[in-house]
């Protein structure tokens, strides 16, 4: 089987699996893929907006529902995620949005918006604008890159 065949036959199925591990470098990498003709961009941004906006929901739950439970199994998370309520301090829908551009904090800060008892409908409303802007962002610019290499 050629790359060509793999990336049109498991390109989309691979891209999903592919940014519930990491994100960013698939969303540019599918981008990158579209704009050599092996996938289509606006399905790539999407699928980068869907899963994006789908984990942050369920890392926000999982804040809600068992953020303590979870952290007693976890103590390795319990520095980040005191670095991420040091956070909550600032102004909230900048933090929000521009967290997703953070290393490090961009799955702990849903889960601390959650342990929070921060408004779900608020939640999902800036999850939505700031899922949107990150697939935007980086699909363009692997479609970008693909047009510069």
């Amino acid at each position: 089987m050629t790359f060509e065949m793999m990336v049109t036959q498991f390109g989309y199925p691979a891209l999903v699996i592919g940014m519930m591990i990491e994100g960013e470098a698939m969303l540019v990498f599918g981008a990158f893929m579209s704009r050599h003709g092996y996938l289509s961009l606006p399905l790539v941004i999407l699928i980068g907006f869907i899963v994006a906006f789908i984990s942050d929901q369920f890392f926000f739950w999982m804040g809600r529902t068992r953020g303590r439970e979870f952290l007693e199994n976890r103590p390795s998370w319990i520095p980040r995620v005191e670095k991420a309520k040091s956070l909550l301090g600032w102004n909230i829908n900048l933090l929000f949005l521009g967290v997703r551009f953070m290393y490090g904090l961009r799955t702990v800060m849903p889960f601390v918006f959650g342990m929070s008892k921060y408004d779900p409908k608020h939640f999902a409303s800036l999850n939505f604008i700031g899922s949107l802007a990150w697939a935007l962002i980086f699909g363009i610019a692997g479609y970008l890159f693909g047009k510069f290499i």
